[in-house]
């Protein structure tokens, strides 16, 4: 349930539900307790968070008070004596804290218009109409066509995607959300969502020019720049998305080649970051 949601219930929208639409809530707020629960027993060793993420007692570091630290030490040490030097913090890759964003200043003359509308009240649970529908939010989606008659070779395709707020005669008001994604807990940092810049068809090309024809982030966006605007960021997070999006059906294709009564093998250099490796 979205805090949007959760804002607009009080002690007197709860009293004012019937015995079914309050069962309904019940239920939903159970579902979105046991799911924070999980999220908080998740650690180290069962998640892909990394160790770091421990609390400081479950760390394993010295509590011992009788411990020399390296503050007791300081206390300890000469009067004007030097401070030793401290090492400065590692620089972290990529974008740093505080620096500003940039955001898309480009806006495309969109061909379609999708809207999501909330199919059912997230207070009593009862079903809604279109009608009396709001939009409260939306985003494009820049996307690639081919193999349409009408329009030969590639076409750009952009469409505009409208979210809807409907209220319901309870009094609460529900807003669509964009959906997201199931994704395996190894793959840390990686969220698949419905809102999203980059297209199926778009996100297909720019993951054949970087595997298929092993052209850099750079090298991709300079491609692309003729006709899109991405920005390097975009361009490695649609990569690794699409890379979450398949992962389910890696343990089928390999059962798949297994079974397989006629196998090729070949062996072809493949350097990767300086490193020669061999794809089989």
């Amino acid at each position: 349930m979205s805090d949007y949601s959760l804002r607009q219930m009080d002690d007197d929208y709860v009293r004012s539900l019937e015995a079914e639409a309050l069962r309904g809530l019940s239920l939903r707020l159970l579902a979105d307790i046991k799911e924070a629960r999980e999220r908080l027993n998740q650690g180290p060793g069962n998640s892909s968070r990394p160790p770091s993420s421990r609390v400081p007692w479950e760390r394993g570091a010295s509590l011992d008070p009788t411990d020399e630290s390296d503050e007791a030490k300081l206390d300890e040490a000469e009067p004007g004596a030097a401070e030793p030097a401290k090492t400065p913090p590692a620089r972290q890759p990529g974008k740093q804290p505080g620096t500003p964003g940039i955001g898309r200043t480009q806006v495309f003359q969109a061909h379609e218009e999708r809207a999501h509308h909330p199919a059912v009240c997230a207070g009593c649970g009862e079903a809604l109409e279109p009608a009396g529908a709001v939009v409260y939010t939306g985003f494009q989606a820049v996307d690639l066509r081919w193999g349409d008659p009408a329009r030969p070779g590639l076409t750009l395709w952009v469409v505009d995607h409208r979210y809807y707020e409907i209220g319901c005669a309870c009094g609460h008001h529900t807003r669509a959300e964009a959906g997201r994604g199931a994704v395996n807990p190894l793959l840390a940092g990686i969220e698949l969502r419905e809102w999203r810049l980059v297209g199926p068809g778009l996100a297909a090309l720019i993951v054949a020019l970087s595997l298929r024809f092993r052209r850099s982030r750079a090298r991709i966006q300079e491609f692309l720049d003729q006709w899109l605007k991405l920005s390097l960021g975009t361009i490695h997070q649609t990569i690794h998305e699409a890379s979450a999006a398949v992962a389910p059906a890696e343990d089928e294709l390999v059962e798949a080649v297994l079974a397989s009564g006629l196998l090729h093998a070949d062996e072809t250099s493949w350097p990767e970051r300086g490193q020669l490796l061999w794809l089989n």
